[in-house]
Order: structure tokens, then C-alpha cells, then sequence
């Protein structure tokens, strides 16, 4: 990947490297073509890492841990590249994913991704129009300046912004309540879960098997009852 397609992605020292973990890291960890450097990255769009929501322009969680914001870029990840300009490193593949999705800031693939997202939005019907999707009638402009929320000839809505792309802000409404339980917290509600599940299948099973054997057990009692004649 050329240093020319993404914007402020640098590799850099890791200044504190994350706690082995149990079970063991991804293999790849221990790639001896990765020198140990991390790769800064700016975003276009907003991402999910480490239970933190990072949107673009923000500070880079990583280096307000260490006590200085900075806005060029919004992330640091674990690989870097070697002598032949290949990314080496634990995330060299998440890296390569978060470009061909258009989430690094400045790169074609972003670019592209705008202008998808644009014409989707356009299809949609997000933004307000100066005629109503519906009629076709001439919508005005309100005291703001934007054409009314409603259209004054057949009462449709004009303009659907619910159905735009998230934002980060967006993200962090969506997740509030599984960011707050962490890592932790969201395996135990996983466990409580198939606890549950499996409680259900147990009973579902006894059920079954009661009533199949149902007809064995009436058989036997007519049996019994024969040979006591």
C-alpha cells in the first residue's frame, strides 16, 4: 500500500504494547517479518474498536491515554511495513480491510465510498427536496431556509434523514448500552443467555420424550393387566 493513498499513516514505536492475553494472541503476532512498529490512521468514517467509538477528526483514544489529543489521525494499529512496502504485523489484515471499505481518510477507496453513499441517499430520499416524491407538487422553503418537513399538497414526508449513514454520535447511541458492559459484562449476558437456551431445549427435550414414550407406557399397562386375568 502506497504512502500516497492514505493520509497521516505513519509507522511509530509502540510505546506500550498490549498485556499478552489468554487464550494466546493470533499467531501472526509472531510474524518475524513485523518489526514491533504500529501504523497511525485517520479516518473517514466512524469505527468500533476496543469498545470505544472513534468517528472521523476525533482525538486518537491511544494518544489521549497519554496525555496529549491529536486529531490527525484516530488510531493506531499493530503492523507496519517491511523493506518491500508489505504490512506486517497482527492487523496487517485489518489495515487492508478498513481501506478496501473506505475507512481510512483521503484514500480512493474513501472517496468512493462517499459517492456511493451519496447516490443511496439520493435514492432513499434522506435529504429534502423542492418536490414531493410522492406528487410531484412544489414544496416550499420554511423560516430556515430548508423546504418544509411535510409536503403541503398530499401530506408525504419530505426527506427521510433516519435513513442516513451513521455517524459516530449515531453508533454510540446504538451501542451505549453494550459499550458500558465491556468486554467482560457482554460475555456473562452471552453465558446467561445459553444458559437460558439450553434451559429451554432441556425442557423441550423431557417434553418430547414424555410424550412419545406416552403410547409405550399404555401399551405395557395392557399387557400387565392381560396376564393378571
Amino acid at each position: 500500500m502506497s504512502t500516497k493513498q492514505v493520509a497521516d499513516l505513519e509507522d511509530e514505536p509502540l510505546v506500550n504494547p498490549d498485556p499478552p492475553s489468554s487464550p494466546p494472541p493470533d499467531p501472526t503476532a509472531a510474524d518475524p517479518a513485523w518489526d514491533g512498529r504500529s501504523s497511525k490512521i485517520a479516518l473517514a468514517y466512524p469505527i468500533l474498536r476496543d469498545f470505544t467509538v472513534i468517528g472521523p477528526g476525533e482525538p486518537c483514544p491511544t494518544c489521549k491515554a497519554r496525555g496529549r489529543e491529536d486529531r490527525t489521525h484516530q488510531a493506531h494499529l499493530k503492523t507496519s511495513k517491511d523493506s518491500s512496502g508489505v504490512q506486517r504485523g497482527p492487523e496487517a489484515a485489518h489495515l487492508a480491510t478498513l481501506q478496501a471499505m473506505g475507512f481510512l481518510r483521503n484514500s480512493p477507496e474513501s472517496r468512493q465510498r462517499a459517492e456511493d453513499e451519496a447516490r443511496l441517499a439520493a435514492v432513499r430520499g434522506v435529504a429534502r427536496a423542492a418536490n414531493c416524491r410522492a406528487c410531484k407538487g412544489t414544496i416550499a422553503r420554511g423560516e430556515d431556509g430548508d423546504f418544509l418537513a411535510m409536503c403541503p399538497n398530499c401530506g408525504n414526508r419530505n426527506g427521510l434523514p433516519e435513513l442516513a449513514a451513521l455517524t459516530a454520535d449515531g453508533l454510540r447511541r446504538i451501542l451505549a448500552r453494550d459499550l458500558v458492559l465491556g468486554v467482560e459484562g457482554l460475555q456473562e449476558v452471552e453465558k446467561q443467555q445459553l444458559r437460558e437456551e439450553a434451559a429451554k431445549l432441556a425442557s423441550a427435550v423431557e417434553k418430547g420424550l414424555a410424550a412419545g414414550l406416552q403410547p409405550l407406557a399404555e401399551m405395557l399397562r395392557e399387557l400387565l393387566a392381560e396376564r393378571k386375568r
